[in-house]
């Protein structure tokens, strides 16, 4: 495993943007989950983070159960296609809220792909390869298998003490 830093401007500016991304998906997920009483559900890898659903909280005792899917991934339910008769109407309200099984947000995913192409790496690769990867102070930091052409080869111990700067910074926030 190789130990990187990288303090491009394009790179930084390209994790700021993964942030916003992050940081409104989340807003329109909670928000959307919220008013079905539901907690957001999402799925992390080096693409990036995607919303992938919702999960009702205090399933058992809503009243409305009988219009949600068992639960996938994460607790994740989805309206069902067929519901009683007396919710038919209900049961269609609920449906126009998830187009093609999944929630209507105005931002559903963070992508990561600008980042990786920022550092001149190949996202499919990074992939197979893994990788962990952080920003703190202005600087990117990331392992792989794989070579970076637009990144610093540094050490394992400055890799370690710039993840424990962050995430003490993290914490303070």
């Amino acid at each position: 495993m190789m130990f990187y830093r990288c303090d491009d401007v394009p790179v930084w500016q390209a994790w700021c943007q993964y942030h916003q991304e992050l940081k409104a998906m989340q807003q329109a997920a909670r928000a959307f989950a919220e008013s079905l009483d539901a907690e957001p559900v999402y799925g992390a890898s080096v693409y990036g983070q995607i919303l992938v659903g919702i999960a009702p909280r205090h399933f058992d005792d809503r009243s409305d159960k009988a219009l949600w899917s068992e639960p996938g991934y994460g607790g994740v339910r989805v309206p069902r296609q067929y519901v009683p008769k007396g919710q038919l109407k209900t049961g269609a309200q609920l449906r126009e809220r998830f187009p093609d099984g999944r929630p209507a947000v105005t931002v559903d995913r963070a992508r990561l792909a600008p980042l990786w192409e920022a550092l001149g790496v190949d996202m499919p690769a990074v992939a197979k390869a893994g990788s962990t990867f952080f920003g703190y102070d202005g600087q990117f930091y990331f392992t792989t298998l794989l070579r970076a052409p637009n990144a610093t080869v540094i050490d394992e111990h400055e890799f370690k003490q710039a993840l424990q700067l962050s995430q003490a910074a993290q914490a303070t926030r």
